[in-house]
């Protein structure tokens, strides 16, 4: 009885098509791409629309980290004013006044939108806010203990006061 021999297929490596001027790629072969990703090539500068029709120029550095200031400084006086219980008059016209005057730095260090400025300091910011809420509650209670120990010696002076005098009205 006769084996029958396996064919042995013929090596890729001698199966080369010949290289096209294209590199590779057909002429009709277009790959689909999508608006978001042709967005990307313009860096997030894509242009955009208004309701009316307009076409809103891209943002400029400068107005991109005064924005990025204006959200941190509005999301700081809340903090503050939630920690406090106080109103220190940090209102929104007062946080954009202040923003305009930090964009200049956050475009000189290359900060100019919160993805870029947490992913390099996020945990610095972070570790910040941490302590300062740990500095916060320190410095409250010794606010209240203080004030407990200022009145308790009011108190004790306001005693010894009416038994120096002779007045006892307890």
């Amino acid at each position: 009885m006769k084996t029958k021999q396996a064919e042995i297929p013929q090596s890729l490596d001698t199966a080369q098509d010949v290289a096209t001027p294209e590199g590779g790629n057909t002429p009709e072969w277009k790959p689909e791409i999508s608006p978001e990703l042709l967005g990307m090539d313009n860096q997030g500068q894509a242009e955009q629309v208004d309701d009316d029709g307009t076409i809103k120029l891209p943002k400029t550095q400068v107005e991109q980290a005064e924005i990025l200031a204006t959200e941190v400084g509005g999301a700081l006086a809340m903090m503050l004013q939630g920690a406090t219980g106080r109103d220190y008059g940090l209102n929104e016209q007062k946080v954009k006044e202040a923003a305009k005057g930090v964009a200049p730095c956050l475009v000189k260090y290359g900060y100019t939108d919160m993805g870029l400025l947490l992913s390099k300091w996020g945990v610095e910011i972070q570790a910040a806010i941490s302590l300062g809420g740990l500095a916060f509650g320190i410095w409250s209670a010794h606010r209240k203990y203080k004030a407990e120990d200022e009145a308790a010696e009011l108190e004790a002076t306001a005693k010894r006061e009416g038994v120096a005098s002779g007045n006892q009205s307890e």
